[in-house]
């Protein structure tokens, strides 16, 4: 989180939109977006709709894996990047310039 947030402008020029989505439940999503003070959206997803949707649930726990998508003008998810990959919006910023 904290190096989208420390490199969002340049994210932002390269045309991305961060959405953080995380299990949390909304109080606690929110103290965590205001503890590192990230500029761009958060959507909780406590009940783990959206984590299953996209494939990233981990099993048995309620939460997921860290994970990037980069989607498209069309809508259309162009890569994915997981891991510590999923950390560093070079991936981002580099595969938003392919679209």
């Amino acid at each position: 989180m904290v190096a989208y947030r420390d490199r969002y402008a340049e994210v932002e020029r390269s045309g991305v939109t961060v959405l953080a989505i995380s299990t949390d439940k909304p109080e606690r999503l929110g103290r965590f977006r205001e503890s590192v003070g990230a500029p761009f959206s958060f959507v909780p997803d406590p009940d783990g709709r959206l984590t299953r949707l996209y494939g990233v649930k981990v099993p048995i726990l309620t939460m997921a894996k860290r994970v990037t998508f980069v989607v498209g003008p069309e809508g259309r998810i162009q890569d994915v990047f997981r891991g510590r990959r999923a950390l560093d919006p070079n991936g981002a910023i580099t595969a938003s310039a392919a679209c």
